[in-house]
């Protein structure tokens, strides 16, 4: 009797229990719908800006990398020796942006592919009557990343400019979060419709994987790497620079005005820039009558007054006054007249080592396909009687 009841009880309560989970399970509200669909649509959007953000870092990167490397050219046809490493380094850093291409391409193809695929999946959540969805994904996604967000990235992007890949670490936390949130929604185990979600639920989960990959993980390291590299090779180009309009300028000098009849004269444009550097003297003299009115002292110890210098810098360089050039004075005219005129070479950023390196392979190769072809051909004609 005992035995039977409990059977009894054990019975009654698997009937509880089976009721209660036929009263839990449900079909997907619209609220939730709207809620899963909303959150995809602004973390596409949030890729999309992190992408936009780091693309236009890439161009920046790819545009002052491109005049370095033939900045650093036109140097080095000056003085080859005082431009070595400023050369090699313009080379690593267009090396190291050329690195970034494939992920930049690599990223901007899948944004575009996740669309594509979302759209395929619409027919099928139209035709299960969640026709909802579509509507309330274009509305957000229409409607963009919020002012705010867009904001705060943007801070943190070019705050962390030579080290993104440290915060793409966070910002990958803040997209895994999005993405187990939307899929909490649409894949929940008591909801009758999450198997008609299946498709689109997993794209989006694909596609912020493959994002974070991309972008937060691979280009961001990438970018590191050639942010550093260009921020390297700029300042070894300004000391070379430095040097090498330094150089020349203390030859003119040496020279007189004129440069005629002397060492001097060996520098070409000595006229030119012995004019710029006078504009450079009087520069700096002008900067030295702008101090209070009843005068200020110059840095050799000479008092200058508003109405004039009484040791005022000589008209003429010559070799009595010697004029160091720093990095400040030196602008793209100067640089101009110290380079002299641009090559064709140089105006297309390839340099004579360059074009060394790429030729003499090339004729090496083509020699050796030549060599090969008259080998066969010889040993073809031995074979042929009918040749001979």
């Amino acid at each position: 009797m005992r035995l039977m009841l409990n059977a009894f009880v054990l019975l009654f309560l698997a009937l509880c229990g089976l009721s209660m989970a036929s009263s839990t399970d449900k079909p997907m509200s619209e609220n939730e719908i709207a809620t899963a669909a909303c959150r995809m649509a602004d973390m596409y959007n949030r890729i999309k800006f992190v992408y936009d953000k780091l693309n236009a870092i890439y161009e920046d990167v790819y545009r002052n990398s491109t005049d370095l490397f033939y900045d650093a050219n036109r140097l080095d046809a000056v003085e080859s020796t005082t431009a070595a490493s400023a050369q090699k380094a313009a080379g690593e850093a267009r090396q190291a942006r050329i690195d970034c291409d494939w992920s930049i391409t690599a990223s901007n193809k899948h944004l575009k592919g996740y669309m594509k695929t979302l759209e395929s999946d619409l027919p099928e959540l139209k035709a299960n009557d969640h026709d909802h969805f579509e509507h309330v994904h274009k509305d957000c996604y229409e409607f963009g990343l919020y002012r705010a967000h867009e904001r705060n990235i943007s801070e943190l992007v070019e705050k962390n400019r030579g080290s993104l890949s440290e915060w793409g670490k966070s910002e990958q936390k803040l997209w895994d979060e999005k993405k187990n949130e939307v899929e909490g929604i649409l894949a929940h185990r008591w909801n009758t419709d999450s198997h008609k979600f299946d498709r689109v639920r997993q794209s989006f989960k694909d596609f912020v994987g493959q994002a974070v990959v991309n972008l937060l993980k691979t280009l961001t390291f990438k970018l590191d790497i050639a942010t550093n590299k260009l921020d390297e090779a700029q300042e070894l180009y300004r000391n070379a620079l430095e040097k090498v309009v330094q150089n020349a300028v203390k030859k003119c000098q040496a020279g007189g005005a004129s440069a005629e009849g002397n060492d001097g004269a060996k520098q070409p444009n000595c006229e030119k820039i012995n004019e710029k550097v006078n504009k450079i003297m009087k520069k700096r003299e002008q900067a030295n009558l702008k101090g209070a009115d009843g005068g200020v002292q110059s840095e050799s110890g000479s008092t200058t007054t508003a109405a004039g210098s009484s040791s005022a810098a000589q008209a003429v360089p010559d070799s009595s006054t010697v004029v160091y050039i720093t990095a400040d004075d030196i602008d793209s005219e100067l640089i101009e007249v110290v380079t002299g005129p641009v090559s064709s070479a140089q105006k297309s950023h390839v340099s004579t080592k360059t074009l060394l390196a790429v030729v003499i392979p090339c004729a090496v190769l083509l020699l050796g396909a030549v060599m090969c072809f008259a080998l066969w051909r010889r040993s073809t004609v031995k074979k042929d009687p009918v040749a001979l």
